[in-house]
């Protein structure tokens, strides 16, 4: 499977999305406390207004979302990955416009960490029903921004003419 490599800004289009599921990974830089990055997704309308949340707080297992999450492990890499959330286009009501990836550190204030002691963090996605889908939004992490930020938007998904695109974002 080829694998398409985003960067901040870029937009990717499929000519339709129908089961996606979006992966969050991250490897702390520091060690001590333990870490656990949470994802979550905000669902917008076409006017903004936010209709759901889908998080580690409000989980959910329906017909258009399912949380998969908070099993922290480590990959083959060292690398954590423990968060996943599906999408099932296919389901989603009309009037659902926009899906904000959010990620977030767990209890960073508690554990005084923020997003500057991360060494590498990524969010990857892909269609489980259309082949050569699988994109990955390596996370760049300026260190003098992100000093006391315990979290970012990572990307959205967004509907354009009827058609679903997602963008990668960084805030």
């Amino acid at each position: 499977m080829a694998v398409k490599v985003m960067t901040a800004n870029e937009i990717v289009e499929f000519p339709m999305l129908k089961k996606v599921t979006c992966e969050m990974g991250w490897k702390p830089g520091k060690s001590g406390s333990s870490w656990d990055l949470d994802q979550s997704l905000i669902i917008l309308d076409g006017c903004g207004k936010i209709l759901k949340d889908v998080s580690y707080m409000h989980p959910e297992k329906s017909e258009e979302f399912h949380f998969r999450g908070d099993n922290a492990g480590k990959d083959e890499e060292g690398k954590f990955s423990d968060e996943k959330i599906s999408i099932n286009f296919l389901k989603l009501p009309e009037h659902y416009h926009r899906i904000v990836v959010i990620m977030n550190i767990y209890e960073a204030i508690y554990k005084r960490q923020d997003l500057s002691m991360i060494k590498e963090m990524y969010l990857k996605f892909w269609d489980s029903k259309i082949e050569d889908t699988q994109v990955e939004v390596p996370i760049k992490i300026n260190k003098k921004e992100c000093f006391d930020k315990t979290g970012m938007i990572v990307g959205e998904f967004y509907k354009e003419g009827g058609r679903w695109k997602f963008q990668a974002i960084e805030k």
